[in-house]
């Protein structure tokens, strides 16, 4: 998120920052504005939270100096232990206009695709190349589900068979 320079001792709960942080800065001037409060700062061993920027828009008002010491590099993290966070990815599977057994599929992660058991009982990857791969099938409660990796296919992409 931000690097920072501690220029002398740190004091009290002050680390004596010299990079300015510009995105403390509030629209009108007037002063600094929580954008890095309880962020995670570290210089590599030690680290501690950011309960303030400092009237210079650079020094960081934290809860422990503990550890730091002038001349140390500092990492400000957005992202820290008890984050959670959801990383979209998209999966497209169009039916063949030429037969309505085979779909086109596009995948960049792993997938399960899941079908009521009636519906289908054997799913066939097809690769570009023309070699095909039989998915496992997993029948659960009246459902059947097929894993399909992107990894099975050639980047990404492939035909289901459906039977």
């Amino acid at each position: 998120m931000a690097r920072g320079l501690v220029d002398r001792e740190p004091s009290g709960d002050v680390l004596p920052n010299i990079v300015n942080l510009p995105y403390s800065r509030n629209v009108g001037r007037t002063g600094p504005n929580d954008y890095f409060a309880g962020k995670l700062v570290t210089n590599g061993v030690p680290s501690t939270r950011i309960k303030a920027i400092g009237g210079d828009y650079a020094s960081l008002i934290v809860e422990e100096i503990q550890g730091f010491t002038s001349g140390d590099t500092l990492l400000i993290h957005d992202v820290q232990e008890g984050d959670e966070y959801t990383i979209c990815v998209s999966f497209t599977m169009e039916r063949s206009q030429d037969d309505p057994t085979e779909y086109k599929v596009q995948l960049m992660s792993p997938v399960t695709l899941t079908f009521p058991e009636a519906y289908i009982t054997e799913l066939t990857l097809i690769r570009e190349d023309g070699s095909s791969l039989n998915l496992e099938a997993e029948k659960t409660r009246g459902k059947v589900s097929f894993r399909l990796n992107p990894r099975d296919t050639y980047r990404g992409k492939g035909t289901l068979k459906v039977k």
